[in-house]
């Protein structure tokens, strides 16, 4: 049974209102409607920072405050890390998996995450999409 707790409400960088579903399994676990929500979110962040494979490297074509936030340099520097251990150029899996990593210090499937770790993923797009969106940097900093 899946229970059904208080959504968070933020805003991406259009003003428009974005939700984050906090779904359980009952288990502590991220629930598959939760894992699509995810999708959904790196999608937003893609789009929002203009970011996109070409022939499986990724390509950022943002200017300004993205390009110049903090959570936006460490994500690149970390897939550039990630992707030379390959000796590859950076690819939208190592994109995630960078985020991942930063959020909860390895790589994990989504499906293993527990919900804080989830949560803290969530964040961690918000601030994709928004460096600026208060609400998601107090609870990055928390």
């Amino acid at each position: 049974m899946i229970a059904d707790t208080s959504p968070i409400a933020s805003r991406d960088t259009a003003g428009a209102p974005h939700r984050e579903a906090r779904l359980t399994t009952g288990q502590g676990q991220v629930a598959p409607t939760q894992i699509k929500i995810l999708a959904n979110y790196w999608n937003r962040v893609c789009q929002v920072n203009l970011w996109h494979a070409v022939d499986g490297r990724m390509v950022g074509e943002s200017q300004g405050t993205h390009d110049s936030s903090e959570f936006h340099q460490r994500i690149w520097k970390s897939a550039e890390a990630l992707a030379e251990k390959i000796r590859c150029e950076v690819g939208p899996m190592d994109m995630r998996n960078a985020a991942t990593m930063l959020t909860i210090g390895k790589v994990k499937a989504p499906a293993d995450m527990s919900l804080p770790e989830f949560t803290r993923l969530m964040t961690f797009y918000s601030l994709l999409i928004n460096p600026e969106d208060q609400n998601a940097l107090s609870k990055w900093r928390a």
